[in-house]
């Protein structure tokens, strides 16, 4: 009975450890991240003009593991260089990262492109005061476009054909199944190919605030 009963303690203390714990590192802030004249280092320098002093926001909320921008509903420009459409969930983190996430975004269709971003904001360093952080994001982009040497048939060499089938299928020159064959092999899309193109690495300076 002592036995069970110190061990019922044992197991209190560590529920309450435990539990104090995740309530101790859970925090919900904004980051607010201001895009200086150094930080979008190549890319275009209508970018750079565009998106000077332009600032980030987000919310973080490390208890559901989530972080969030308005920047989408905003309707703002800033949404291209961290890709949050609008939120995305917090993976684990290792060395010198206090939270990190994963997102993508696809825009365009025919060719489309793909950007893949990879971000963790760095806990604090001993030079920087209290509420500053700095944010990292790398980006891959990628471009989905037809297989190069393909042959695409002018349209109107198509509709030329086309006829010519159908009034070969009217005559019983040729069967049904033969004629959607070929209708099947007019109709069929280009192959298409994945390429990377870009690797983009920034860096941000971010101001930390209590939400609640």
């Amino acid at each position: 009975m002592k036995f069970k009963k110190k061990a019922i303690k044992m197991l209190l203390a560590l529920f309450l450890t435990v539990s104090f714990s995740n309530y101790s590192f859970a925090e919900q802030y904004r980051l607010a991240c201001k895009i200086g004249a150094f930080d979008l280092k190549g890319t275009s320098f209508a970018d750079k003009t565009r998106l000077l002093n332009k600032i980030m926001d987000f919310d973080v909320d490390t208890e559901i593991g989530m972080i969030y921008s308005k920047d989408l509903r905003s309707s703002t420009d800033e949404v291209i260089i961290h890709g949050l459409w609008p939120d995305a969930e917090l993976t684990g983190t290792f060395g010198k990262q206090e939270i990190a996430w994963n997102n993508e975004l696809v825009m365009g269709k025919d060719p489309w492109r793909q950007y893949k971003y990879t971000s963790f904001v760095e806990k604090k360093s001993k030079n920087q005061r209290k509420d500053e952080r700095t944010l990292h994001i790398t980006i891959q982009s990628y471009i989905k476009r037809p297989v190069f040497g393909q042959i695409k048939m002018p349209k109107i060499v198509k509709e030329k054909k086309h006829d010519e089938m159908v009034e070969k299928l009217n005559k019983g020159e040729i069967t049904q199944e033969e004629f959607d064959k070929f209708e099947a092999e007019q109709n069929k899309p280009p192959k298409m190919e994945t390429v990377k193109e870009d690797t983009f690495r920034f860096k941000f300076t971010c101001i930390k605030t209590p939400l609640i």
